[in-house]
């Protein structure tokens, strides 16, 4: 269903007079230095990935949260054990070059050559692609399609073919399944088709209306079940963000620091002419790419208004391709002008993703040298998935089945390498605690995990058969202080064993 996706049309990019060895070049840097540079850095990561490989095991046409096709992605490319990191990294910026390419391929909106470079190099650099793209959640996942139905969408408005209208349901549908936020750019695209004269036109062709069944169909099956069961994903959005972020002050400064996210990567390749003396020049405020995202935006804030709701930053993070977008199509970036600095533009990127990587490297090692090391990057799970095997192979029970633990930051963290055949029950939520889930844990034992500054848990209520003996263990930060987490490990038997 989402194969178009992940194959943005060749027209623009490889007919174009573009460097292409050095933008691949590029392409190739940003991947190198932000999977293997993760992967040898953490042996944990942040528990919205965690909570995303936990769904994986359980695949279903939806969750409490969010929509499934996260989770359909991350087992499609999970790999357990050493690689574990390095796979998850892999997904994540395979999805931002996708998104890249989409973006710097719409020639409906860049009319120069030296345009489609800067939104390349700027899509590439952006902290979305890096810092933000250690962080797998749906914010970051969301980003290819994101980027496909602004290309397909827009290249339907400019030139009403039958492709891009089946792009565009396409791309909506999968990112549907992937989180509702993909609403905002399809509000986008409507409102531009609505307010910019030239694109009225396609409410006159068949090919709009059928886009919108495509859609639909596509979408149904979700639709039936979000209808059909207790705790959705809408329950969800409406009942739990309406916290503190929901006062106006929050909203708005979240929604600043998120545009700011959004815009940042642009102004960093502005910077970078101006510094080689290039002087530009604003184009026109009268951009449907600027209508476009400008209603994207606004319906994110009237959301936030209507439902008394807060503006998470995260949120912004897929409006990024709308942003870089919007802004490029007000500056002039004649080719004339910019064609002599298009060297300097892709290198300096490559030297800038880089040295961002080592940045955030650093960041990570030099807290975890402190008291507060951040627990989702510092924790050393390879070690605490060490103490787990040692611990089971020691019963002689045959293949570990189960984990039990009361806290999803650092107790889940040996997930990732016993990923393909184990289960996680979690106390600290209660949809990963569910009885169903216990009586898993019962039939085919496991081993519990309990952080000992983390909620408290009666297991013998949940677990009969848990053995009496504890093994007391402590695990710290990698590269930094050790002994900074203390765990209870417990053995609970399957069903018609005994304790060793």
């Amino acid at each position: 269903m989402c194969a178009v996706v992940t194959h943005p049309q060749s027209s623009s990019l490889l007919k174009s007079d573009l460097p292409l060895k050095l933008l691949l070049g590029l392409a190739l840097v940003q991947m190198s230095v932000w999977t293997f540079g993760p992967a040898v850095l953490l042996h944990n990561l942040h528990q919205d990935t965690i909570e995303i490989l936990y769904w994986s095991r359980e695949l279903a046409l939806g969750y409490p949260k969010h929509p499934p096709l996260a989770p359909v992605l991350v087992r499609l490319f999970m790999v357990a054990g050493s690689a574990g990191v390095f796979s998850l990294m892999v997904l994540s910026q395979i999805g931002f070059i996708i998104a890249a390419l989409y973006c710097a391929s719409l020639r409906s909106v860049l009319k120069t050559s030296s345009a489609q470079i800067f939104v390349f190099c700027a899509m590439i650099i952006a902290p979305m692609s890096g810092v933000f793209g250690v962080q797998i959640n749906h914010n970051s996942l969301l980003m290819p399609f994101w980027a496909a139905c602004l290309y397909y969408g827009f290249n339907y408005l400019e030139y009403g073919r039958w492709r891009d209208a089946i792009g565009l349901s396409i791309a909506a549908a999968c990112g549907a399944w992937l989180k509702y936020e993909i609403a905002f750019v399809l509000i986008g695209l409507l409102g531009v088709s609505l307010l910019w004269a030239p694109y009225r036109h396609i409410w006159k062709r068949a090919a709009s209306y059928i886009c919108v069944g495509l859609f639909v169909l596509l979408f149904a099956r979700h639709l039936w079940w979000l209808f059909h069961v207790d705790g959705s994903p809408v329950s969800y959005a409406l009942e739990t963000q309406s916290n503190e972020s929901a006062t106006l002050l929050n909203r708005l400064n979240n929604f600043f620091v998120g545009f700011v996210i959004c815009i940042l990567a642009a102004v960093i390749m502005l910077a970078i002419l101006r510094l080689n003396r290039v002087r530009l020049q604003w184009a026109t405020f009268k951009s449907p790419a600027l209508i476009s995202c400008g209603l994207s935006l606004a319906a994110l804030v009237i959301m936030s208004l209507v439902t008394h709701q807060g503006i998470r930053q995260g949120w912004l993070i897929p409006f990024t391709p709308s942003v870089i977008l919007a802004f490029v199509s007000v500056v002039r970036l004649d080719d004339d002008l910019i064609k002599p600095y298009w060297q300097i533009m892709i290198k300096s990127c490559m030297a800038l993703t880089a040295l961002i990587c080592v940045g955030f490297a650093g960041f990570v090692i030099m807290r975890a040298q402190s008291d507060k090391p951040i627990a989702s990057y510092s924790f050393d799970g390879a070690h605490l998935n060490q103490v787990v095997e040692e611990q089971w192979a020691a019963t002689h029970f045959g293949t570990l089945s189960c984990l039990i633990v009361n806290d999803h930051y650092v107790a889940a963290a040996p997930l990732l390498w016993l990923y393909d055949h184990i289960r996680v029950v979690d106390f600290s939520v209660p949809y990963w605690s569910r009885p169903q889930q216990i009586a898993y844990c019962n039939r085919h034992g496991g081993v519990i995990l309990d952080v000992l500054n983390g909620p408290k848990i009666d297991y013998a209520q949940y677990f009969p058969l848990m053995c009496h003996g504890q093994h007391q263990t402590h695990i710290g930060a990698r590269f930094g202080k050790k002994d900074l987490w203390a765990f209870n490990v417990m053995i609970v038997p399957p069903e018609g064993q005994t304790c060793p």
